[in-house]
């Protein structure tokens, strides 16, 4: 017990608690930073928005390994059995057959029998009946047949019998003989006749014929090899004919063709009676798949030493022990010597009692003959020869050990399949260890069991060779994070389950390497752990509950087809008794962890399963998710819910006593969880809450409503997979009253003018951001039913034009259903391509809905809708299946990136250092960069449409990111001008990009994008692969997008987002055409508080102080500032307000390293420099410029700020003085800073260096000051 605890305590310590991955790390208490001079880092910088539910939208990878097991692969299809075995005794005891010449003395033993210690006839039987009973030992229940000194007559009527009863399960055969000629080259084997005075030759080909397939055959006879090499060709003769092709014994009943038992022509020495019985079964499995066990190659002979059994062969298959024990004493002197050959036989103990001398040296054998077969033998060889068949397994095992005794004497036991070589495995140095353990020990059991077998368990030492093997597999895991080799112990590991003694710790290291990925879970299932862990679900001990739990959630995580297995002797209710709130459990700190994991195998106990699901609800697993969902692991109330939702889902039953227990109460308040992950599991649940299969009941009808209210909330979300879910969940409701929705959509008030729309996702788009927001459906709108179907309608409409395509793909499905059926019901129209009747108003609107999807032909998309529009919705979630990836994930060990020396860590840190180092030389840069010349060029280069509108310097990578008027993003490398990426941001046409900001820019960055479409959206790989030290670059790909401002008042215009990333906090402000500027948390990816403007003007630019960005700074279109304090409650967040301007802001810009001084400029030329220092009056300068401006910006350490009209000017505002910027001849010519070549798109300066970047018209030019130095002074 106390290894036991140590054992637990020490998986307790393990990283086992590790929470979501995708859950988000606590936002709060985050200490304030004040400004320093010394900008140098001294700490890893935080990540944000590198979840994988960002990454994969809550989508399944269909190529992540788990999904390459989709077919159970580890599990035999079939498992044949041995049911009929046939014991041939070709001994003619006292007769010598003509061919052997036997040495004097020479080997006489059969089946450790002298046969001429008895008569000869009874001898014969003795020796027959001994076999049997050796045999019985692997296989009790078989049925056994003798046939002693067999005729011909009876050798066929005997195996045809046997193959009648069989039918098509194996039968064994075992032919020895000792007292008949040699098998011929042929493949003859000999019987006698009625009078015993002649041998009769039987062909293989006859015993092919009578036996039929499958069949294991044993040869213990001198030049056996003959009969296994003319097998084979008879077989592959046969299977020719019969036109079945090989398949493995696995396979059998793959359709493979049937083999007929057909006669080939007689052949020499055949006998007469070749024909096949009548009414013989037609063979099923081809003969190449016979197994064959031989004691000898063709050309040899068997030993005639008399110091052995003249039986060697099958006496190694049938008794190995003993066997083993006598060859260990003949090759080892010392003990021969000290212990005789008949001590030897009486090692105390039964073969099956592990704790007896015997008994574990049975034990080990198995152990080490597995663990030979495994690391010798191919997968699949294995599977067959030693996890189909019980009598097989032990046969093999014996065999490995008669290969290693016989070729000792010059013997070569062969078989089919052919199988390498195993005498020299250094493994049989452990066994003869073990033996010597046990045999050096012997002369004192023997004296103590003359008193009792209590004094011999007393007085024996066990092996130390489990503990030891343990140790070497333990040793194996330390260093197999770095490799994927099979590991030789692991058999042994499977064996060690067997003992109580050493279970717990087998178990917990099992887990660490089934931890090792789905490579180990796909080894483990091969070696033949599942039955093992399956039966394990009996045992009461309470300290294997949280290792078992773990080995059940890493196998159901590869493989789901477990659950008929599960249900057997009730093995599901180890996982309910944990998830119990009241079951008495072992103390543990990681107990929420473990009941995730039952959670998550009992959800796929119940997935598609009716038998699961009416377990589960049996065994009140409903109350018992209930209760967790208010637990602190928010991994634990996400399969919770998904647990309950799999219970119900298409089980009625379930769900009205899932709707009696008011589960639903219970989940409602997750829809606003801090965790994405729970909320769209949320989600998960209501979906399958609201997808009966029969008739509801009256509450239940109600209850659905409430429900589908309560789900509106989740329109606002900010995590696209919530939303995803989200249309999941809607659909269900709209698969039970899709009537009601269709009659909804018809009279839509102006249905048919967005009909006549070009496209259905122009119409929506013209509608979304006016008339279909939520903010303008009143609260009375969603009360009564009707109107809750036309807000539901508005919702799905809203969520088919979603900046996310996965969530507007699987809500314009629903809303294609629907406008289908509106069509048909029309007055006027087209036909169904099958000719039912397809009413619309105009063959224009046909087309209009094919627009939204391309396909080959509108008919073949409308015949599409029509037929399916019954399996279209409800809509099925893929939740579960991405989430069951997370237990394919690593859990006892830190992931790569948190793996010291990794390629990820190694990136990460060389990106920390070169951060460090990039601050360090702008710290030596040269401070009269803010007095100089801008008239260096650094690269220019030329868009083929238009000049950049917005631009963004990285401040460690060369990167300069720019978007044109066509919302087409280009990445340049600002040093030597080349392109190094471009992709469309997928906003729509007419719209523009309105701000861009990197995001965790210390480490692999990610850009955020906002648009006037009233969209942010977040992009990752956005130069492509060209990024320093790269880290998964590839093609540029959405991360997360969503509308965050979905109360714009604005009737018909449509204002610019405005955002601002605090990247100490990870949260994001949003401002624009709206009365509040909106504070989201982009971990919880949640809304956290608005604060008022109190203005009815747009926001168009923003601002912070400090590194945690509690005062925020706000520019607005009628020329207004106003400071805001975050922290204050959102009514009262306004703590000041100026007015300055008498145009719209164009942009504002807080000093690094200052809270006071603040500049902001306008649209018609005015900046202006504000002291803050002093709250109640605030300090003003002024520089009117002679021209309206278009774009602005200011340097983060300089200075010095640069204004883009006509002319780009840069201006030092602390010395009052206009800095000129010259250009350099191009090919488009030479110009300088005051040609006319109409209005400059944008200006930005490099947050670090003393560059800028500024684009007009077509062409974008990177310039620095004159000075050689391209650093800034801090």
């Amino acid at each position: 017990m106390m290894v036991a605890e140590r054992m637990q305590n020490a998986l307790q310590d393990q990283t086992l608690d590790r929470r979501l991955k995708s859950s988000p790390p606590k936002t709060n208490g985050h200490s304030e930073e004040s400004p320093t001079t010394n900008p140098i880092p001294n700490e890893s910088p935080a990540k944000f928005l590198q979840s994988k539910r960002l990454l994969t939208t809550c989508t399944a990878d269909p190529n992540h390994p788990i999904r390459a097991n989709e077919t159970s692969k580890w599990r035999s299809r079939e498992r044949f059995k041995t049911v009929s075995v046939a014991l041939f005794l070709c001994l003619n005891i006292g007769v010598d057959p003509p061919d052997v010449v036997k040495p004097s003395p020479c080997a006489k033993l059969e089946c450790w029998i002298d046969p001429f210690s008895l008569p000869p006839v009874r001898a014969l039987d003795t020796i027959g009946r001994t076999l049997q009973e050796q045999y019985e030992v692997w296989q009790a229940r078989a049925r056994y047949k003798l046939a002693l000194d067999p005729t011909i007559e009876e050798t066929k009527k005997l195996c045809c019998s046997l193959r009648k009863s069989a039918k098509e399960e194996r039968i064994l055969f075992h032919y020895n003989g000792h007292g008949v000629p040699k098998p011929t080259p042929s493949g003859e084997i000999w019987v006698f006749n009625t009078k015993y005075s002649q041998y009769i030759p039987v062909s293989v080909h006859e015993l092919q014929t009578w036996l039929g397939s499958p069949c294991i055959y044993v040869y213990d006879c001198n030049a056996a090899g003959n009969i296994l090499h003319s097998f084979n060709r008879f077989a592959a003769q046969r299977d020719a004919e019969s036109g079945g092709k090989p398949t493995s014994s696995s396979h059998r009943s793959s359709g493979s063709a049937a083999t007929s038992l057909i006669t080939p022509p007689a052949e020499k020495g055949k006998s007469a009676s070749s024909s096949a019985a009548p009414g013989m079964p037609v063979t099923k499995t081809p003969f190449r798949e016979s197994i064959q066990l031989a004691a000898c190659a063709p050309n040899e002979t068997l030993s005639t030493n008399p110091d052995l059994p003249q039986d060697l062969f099958s006496s190694c298959l049938t008794t190995p022990i003993r066997m083993a024990v006598r060859f260990f004493l003949l090759q080892n002197a010392d003990f021969g010597n000290r212990i005789d050959l008949e001590q030897a036989k009486k090692i105390p103990g039964r073969p099956n009692d592990r704790r007896t001398p015997l008994g574990e040296l049975n034990w080990i054998f198995t152990a080490i003959t597995d663990t030979i077969a495994w690391n010798m033998f191919p997968r699949d060889v294995f599977k067959r020869l030693f996890r189909q068949d019980v009598i097989v397994a032990a046969l093999f095992r014996n065999f490995l050990l008669a290969g290693r005794i016989m070729r000792a004497y010059g013997c070569t036991p062969i078989s089919s399949p052919t199988l390498p070589a195993t005498h020299r495995h250094p493994m049989w140095d452990s066994w003869d260890f073990a033996l010597d353990m046990v045999l050096s020990q012997l002369p004192t059991l023997l004296v103590a069991q003359e008193e009792s077998d209590a004094e011999v368990a007393l007085k024996y030492k066990h092996s130390t060779f489990f503990a030891e093997q343990l140790t070497a597999f333990e040793m194996w895991l330390k260093q197999a994070k770095i490799t994927k080799q099979t590991p030789e112990q692991l058999p042994i590991v499977l064996q060690v389950l067997l003992s109580q003694v050493h279970r717990f710790r087998a178990l917990f290291l099992l887990t660490q390497f089934l931890d090792l990925g789905e490579w180990a879970v796909q080894q483990a299932l091969d070696v033949g752990i599942f039955p093992y862990v399956l039966k394990l679900l009996q045992s009461p001990a309470m300290e294997l509950k949280p290792v078992l739990v773990f080995i059940w959630a890493r196998i159901l995580a590869y493989d789901q087809q477990c659950q008929n297995d599960l249900i057997k002797d009730n093995g599901f209710s180890y996982f309910v008794n944990i998830l119990d709130p009241e079951a008495s459990l072992p103390s543990i700190s990681n107990l929420a962890d473990h009941r995730v994991m039952c959670a998550f195998v009992l959800s796929t106990f119940c997935h598609k399963f009716r038998s699961g699901q009416q377990c589960c609800l049996q065994q009140n697993l409903l109350p018992f998710c209930s209760s967790h969902l208010t637990d602190s692991n928010a991994h634990l109330r996400q399969w919770a819910c998904i647990c309950m939702a799999k219970v119900i889902e298409g089980f009625d039953e379930a769900t009205s006593m899932a709707l009696k227990l008011n589960i639903h109460n219970s989940v409602s308040p997750l829809l606003a969880d801090a965790v994405p992950e729970v909320r769209a599991a949320a989600l998960v649940f209501f979906a399958a809450l609201m997808r009966p299969v029969g008739e509801v009941p009256e509450y239940g009808i109600h209850l659905e409503f409430v429900i589908a209210r309560q789900l509106l909330q989740c329109l606002r979300d900010t995590s696209a997979a919530v939303r995803k879910e989200l249309v999941n969940a809607l659909s269900a409701f709209l698969a039970r009253h899709i009537d009601a929705f269709v009659d909804t959509a018809s009279e839509f008030r102006d249905m048919a003018d967005q009909l006549n729309a070009k496209t259905l996702d122009e119409r929506r788009i013209r509608n979304t951001m006016q008339r279909m927001s939520l903010a303008r459906m009143s609260r009375a709108e969603t009360m009564d039913t009707q109107n809750l179907y036309l807000t539901l309608w508005k919702v799905l409409l809203i969520l088919s034009v979603d900046p996310h395509s996965q969530v507007a793909r699987r809500a314009g499905l629903i809303v294609d259903v629907i406008l289908v059926r509106v069509l048909n019901e029309g007055k006027q129209g087209a036909r169904h391509p099958d000719g039912k009747s397809l009413q619309s108003s105009s063959h224009t609107n046909i087309k209009a809905l094919d627009n939204r999807i391309p396909h080959t032909n509108w008919q073949s998309r409308l015949s599409t809708l029509w037929t399916d529009a019954v399996e279209l919705v409800p809509l099925q979630s893929g939740l579960m299946e991405w989430a069951r990836e997370y237990f394919a994930e690593p859990q006892t060990r830190p992931s790569e990136e948190e793996e010291a020396g990794s390629v990820a860590m190694l990136q990460r840190e060389w990106r920390f250092t070169r951060k460090a180092e990039t601050y360090r030389k702008a710290q030596a840069g040269h401070p009269d960069a803010a007095e100089s010349r801008w008239d260096t060029t650094l690269s220019s280069f030329t868009a083929q449409t238009s000049a950049f509108t917005q631009m963004l310097f990285h401040p460690f990578e060369e990167h300069l990111v720019g978007v044109d008027n066509q919302s087409m993003i280009r990445t340049w490398n600002w040093k030597n001008g080349a392109r190094l990426h471009r992709f469309k941001c997928g906003i729509p046409p007419h719209c523009a990009v309105t701000s861009l900001s990197f995001i965790n820019e210390d480490d692999v960055s990610l850009l955020l994008v906002a648009a006037n479409d009233g969209a942010v959206r977040i992009y990752r790989n956005y130069a492509g692969e060209f990024t320093a030290m790269n880290s998964g670059g590839g093609p540029s790909s959405l991360v997360t997008s969503w509308r965050p401002m979905t109360d714009m008042f604005g009737s018909a215009r449509i204002s610019p987002l405005i955002t601002r990333w605090l990247k100490s906090v990870g949260h994001l402000l949003v401002g624009g055409d709206s009365r509040v500027i909106r504070i989201f948390d982009m971990e919880t990816e949640l809304p956290i508080g608005d604060m008022h403007t109190k203005s009815n003007q747009p926001v168009t630019c923003l601002t912070n102080d400090g590194v945690r960005g509690d005062m925020q700074y706000a520019g607005f279109a009628d020329g207004g500032l106003r400071l805001f304090d975050r922290r204050l409650d959102g009514r009262d967040a306004q703590v000041n307000s100026f007015r300055g301007h008498g145009a719209r802001m164009v942009n504002l810009h807080l000093q690094t390293g200052s809270d006071h001084s603040l500049l902001s400029a306008s649209i018609s030329g005015e900046i202006m420099l504000w002291d803050l220092r002093n709250s109640a009056v605030v300090g003003q300068t002024r520089f009117i410029l002679d021209q309206e401006i278009s774009s602005f910006a200011a340097h983060n350490h300089m200075p010095i700020f640069a204004c883009g009209s006509n002319a780009v000017k840069i201006h030092n505002f602390q010395k009052n003085q206009t800095l000129t910027v010259q250009w350099q001849a191009t090919s488009l010519g030479t110009w300088s800073g005051t040609r006319q070549r109409g209005p400059s798109q944008a200006v930005a300066f490099h947050p670090l260096q003393s560059v800028l970047g500024l684009s007009w018209e077509s062409e974008t030019r990177v310039v620095k000051p004159t000075t050689d130095s391209v650093a800034i002074g801090l």
